[in-house]
């Protein structure tokens, strides 16, 4: 799986913001505090789904009424690029996933992204 790019619509401390990820290695680093953490649940949660309130060890609610969730675009193999879209409050938070033309939910999902999953 490839990380192509990231669109928070609010997540966390994140409020619309885009991260594209390059080819290869990347390394996210600085001070406590700036969103490395963050970043990672939001790929989590668009992925696999938004944590539990009772299993969460942090809220990442946003705190100013923003939609709750966003889009991240993946490439993988043999499939090609999907996009993820998943936010809290359209269909409590269950993903809708885009290949080419075909339209799916959360059973697409873990189609493409088997053998991966929250545990792995």
């Amino acid at each position: 799986m490839k990380l192509i790019k990231a669109e928070i619509n609010g997540f966390g401390h994140f409020q619309k913001q885009m991260f594209s990820f390059e080819d290869g290695n990347q390394l996210y680093f600085g001070r406590n505090e700036v969103g490395k953490s963050t970043l990672y649940q939001f790929i989590q949660a668009m992925l696999f789904g938004f944590p539990k309130k009772r299993s969460r060890k942090r809220d990442y609610t946003p705190k100013d009424g923003a939609a709750y969730g966003g889009k991240l675009w993946i490439e993988l193999q043999p499939y090609g690029q999907v996009r993820v879209e998943r936010f809290r409050q359209v269909d409590r938070g269950k993903a809708k996933v885009f290949l080419g033309e075909q339209e799916g939910d959360e059973k697409l999902l873990a189609k493409l992204l088997a053998p991966l999953n929250e545990t792995i």
